[in-house]
């Protein structure tokens, strides 16, 4: 785990994420409003220096949380947004090489568009189906705009797990997904 933080924190991006969000002086006063539980590169850290992990994930999941509130908190497409994917895309990458199996992993970009593909082959019910998953799991990844109606799904912040759930929904919606057993004419 030292290993990919210190490759992190050697990247010249990293700055933006090295420090607590000094939100007051920023004067951004829904700082604390929006995101609930700040992280920043140097409180994991001192986590790992003062063995305060029990378990890996933990730490992975204090890191994921540094990516995930910048995201939150900033605009798509914003010099923070971009750099907060940009080092969870790097620390992905490196941390699938320690834990293959991890639920929380977040989408890869390439299941991130298919997924959104076949969204565009569902029913407009199903999709409906869909949102209410995230509505209730991933509430954050939802931009709601009642004035017309719409709803805006923010991928890149949408878990691992949650994606895992609504990815699989919709594969069996399109009869992509893990094939069913025939029913019998006993059944």
């Amino acid at each position: 785990m030292n290993k990919i933080l210190a490759k992190i924190l050697a990247k010249r991006e990293s700055e933006l994420f090295r420090d607590a969000v000094d939100w007051e002086s920023l004067g951004l006063t829904d700082y604390l409003v929006v995101i609930k539980n700040p992280m920043d590169l140097g409180t994991v850290k001192k986590k790992i220096e003062r063995g305060e992990y029990r378990r890996m994930e933990d730490c992975a999941a204090d890191i994921r949380l540094i990516w995930s509130n910048s995201m939150l908190y900033n605009a798509p497409g914003s010099l923070v947004y971009n750099r907060a994917k940009t080092l969870s895309d790097f620390w992905e990458a490196h941390w699938s090489l320690f834990c293959k199996d991890d639920v929380e992993r977040p989408p890869t970009t390439e299941e991130m568009q298919q997924w959104a593909e076949n969204c565009h082959k569902i029913s407009q019910e199903d999709l409906g189906k869909i949102l209410g998953i995230l509505d209730s799991s991933c509430p954050q990844s939802l931009v709601k705009r009642y004035e017309s109606n719409e709803v805006e799904v923010n991928v890149d912040l949408i878990g691992g797990k949650t994606f895992r759930e609504i990815k699989g929904v919709v594969e069996s919606l399109l009869g992509e997904g893990p094939k069913k057993k025939a029913k019998t004419a006993l059944q």
